[in-house]
């Protein structure tokens, strides 16, 4: 699914070939997700299915046989894709980040809303794991260690709320 959300992102700035996509792939996601042509054409297809994205002939300069292009359809099911993995504060940080580089290019409110509402969720379940870490038994062997994960996971999730709260105020200041 987040495969999905991030070729349809792509394709939504601009129609492009598998080879390009595959290239701005490599480059977002820093390789840590090997793409290969069968990969990309495995999802292509499942999109076309869907009805998601259409094949356009290509410029007159390309070697490429056609290029991809997003339909109203897709374009719906990206917005809808990208809240649902944004606002999950479950999402690993190394997704929100390149899902976050597709919902800068929106509607500025929506963005602040999205924001927000991650701002929530992590907030829910910073709460969370502070109430689990209390009811940690002081008796067991581990108790120590394991306490120090949580207070690192709360801490990694104030980092986060930090970081988009200075998302925020960009925004607001309106240099993103």
């Amino acid at each position: 699914m987040i495969t999905h959300i991030v070729i349809l992102g792509i394709i939504e700035k601009k129609p492009t070939s598998v080879t390009n996509l595959i290239k701005i792939c490599k480059v977002i996601t820093e390789d840590f997700i090997p793409y290969k042509f069968s990969n990309i054409y495995a999802i292509l297809n499942s999109l076309r299915k869907k009805k998601y994205i259409i094949r356009k002939p290509p410029s007159s300069k390309s070697k490429e046989l056609f290029n991809f292009a997003i339909t109203s359809k897709g374009k719906a099911f990206l917005k809808e894709g990208l809240e649902k993995l944004f606002l999950n504060p479950e999402t690993p940080d190394n997704w929100i980040d390149i899902v976050f580089q597709f919902i800068l290019s929106g509607d500025k409110k929506h963005i602040e809303k999205l924001i927000s509402k991650r701002i929530e969720n992590l907030n829910i379940l910073s709460m969370k794991l502070s109430e689990k870490k209390e009811k940690i038994p002081v008796d067991l062997i581990l108790t120590d260690k394991i306490i120090d994960v949580y207070n690192h996971r709360i801490m990694h999730i104030q980092t986060e709320i930090d970081w988009l709260n200075w998302i925020m105020s960009s925004i607001s200041k309106e240099k993103v």
